[in-house]
């Protein structure tokens, strides 16, 4: 019977142990607007874990084509309607030491690649920009580039559009 409780007691310090673990690098995000459709239709709420800070560096932990959550008020100052912090879903399209770059043949190039359409309005419409990033950028899109504020509509901000790594707050993981 000692047997049975000592091990009860184990599996319940052992779940304890993955819910503090699971509470510290998994967090979910409710997608606003259409900029990620057909991906993520708006209010689809997406499971991600945090990359950066406590949760570990975001190198490694980010690829190009990954979907990510992009703390958008310190990468653009984009603020919400009370001037709360602003988190937006968009996928990286380019990353760190990448060329990219808008229009060549009406599309945008990734190191002189077209970069793949995810979705309606993949081009990169008439913006005309070329960025080479440094060795902790990003560059971002929404899957529905007609619907999106992403890095191309950000251009005139402080950065050019830039999401630096400590602004890239998780990596999606699942949606439902």
């Amino acid at each position: 019977m000692r047997s049975l409780r000592r091990i009860g007691w184990i599996l319940v310090a052992c779940a304890a142990v993955l819910a503090i673990a699971l509470a510290a690098t998994v967090r979910t995000y409710r997608v606003h607007g259409p900029s990620m459709e057909p991906t993520h239709a708006e209010g689809d709420l997406v499971v991600a874990t945090l990359v950066g800070g406590l949760a570990g560096p975001t190198e490694g932990a980010v690829e190009v084509g990954d979907v990510v959550v992009v703390d958008a008020t310190a990468a653009w100052g984009d603020t919400g309607p009370e001037g709360q912090t602003v988190r937006v879903v968009k996928r990286v399209v380019a990353g760190p030491g990448d060329h990219i770059d808008c229009c060549t043949d009406g599309a945008m190039t990734r190191n002189g690649v077209p970069v793949p359409a995810h979705g309606p309005g993949g081009e990169g419409l008439d913006q005309r920009f070329e960025e080479a990033l440094g060795e902790d950028e990003w560059w971002v899109v929404g899957d529905n580039a007609a619907e999106s504020n992403d890095s191309r509509t950000h251009l005139a901000a402080p950065g050019g559009g830039v999401v630096r790594s400590d602004e890239v707050v998780a990596r999606v993981r699942w949606a439902p």
